[in-house]
């Protein structure tokens, strides 16, 4: 889970196409990293974005 938050979601896919991921596995991660929320604990203060 953590790592997806910390790259850059284009170029995650667009070397998932350079690897030969295509179709329908491809489709699967624009929609599970679409709409992901982060948030931050620091000092007893939440940030979420």
């Amino acid at each position: 889970k953590k790592a997806f938050d910390t790259i850059q979601h284009k170029i995650f896919l667009f070397k998932l196409l350079k690897y030969g991921i295509r179709g329908t596995p491809h489709r699967w991660f624009p929609n599970y990293l679409s709409g992901r929320q982060q948030r931050v604990i620091f000092n007893g203060c939440t940030l979420n974005s």
